[in-house]
């Protein structure tokens, strides 16, 4: 008696139910490169923020809040992009978008890396008056915390 051989099924073959469900993340390819754009320019943007955040505390507050816009953006297009590739590591249109997304990350990485050393420089006493002037500073406080336990391990901004 022969071997009975199975097929694994592609994709496309598969049931909709059996498929993870993308469409909270986004709801197609084209939602996905637009927000692929928007960081793009975010990422352009970012140098603008370099020197300004030990200024004031809307100008740390700006700052921070642009941050962790970036940073959001980056998890949310990153799970879409390997939960596709993840599901079907041979289709094309996967890797590209996978591997388009590692070079939009080493981008960011590189446009953000100012960010910490600049906001190190702000003192405790600094950022707790700013935090008495703009209450919303007080929702970045574990940030600014674990950051400043990695003072001795931060390049300053010129070294950077």
């Amino acid at each position: 008696m022969a071997a009975k051989q199975s097929i694994i099924p592609i994709r496309e073959g598969m049931h909709k139910t059996d498929q993870w469900d993308l469409s909270k993340l986004y709801s197609d390819s084209e939602a996905w490169v637009a927000d692929v754009s928007q960081l793009e320019k975010m990422i352009t943007n970012a140098g603008s923020y370099c020197g300004t955040l030990q200024k004031s505390a809307k100008n740390l507050l700006d700052g921070l809040n642009f941050l962790t816009q970036i940073r959001m953006l980056i998890e949310k297009l990153s799970y879409y992009a390997f939960l596709l590739f993840s599901g079907d590591t041979g289709a094309s249109e996967n890797q590209e978008r996978q591997s388009l997304m590692a070079q939009v990350e080493a981008r960011s990485q590189a446009a953000l890396s100012l960010f910490e050393p600049e906001i190190l420089e702000i003192s405790k006493e600094t950022y707790l008056a700013y935090t008495k002037e703009l209450s919303e500073l007080e929702n970045y406080r574990i940030m600014i915390d674990k950051l400043l336990k990695m003072q001795p391990y931060t390049l300053t901004a010129n070294e950077e």
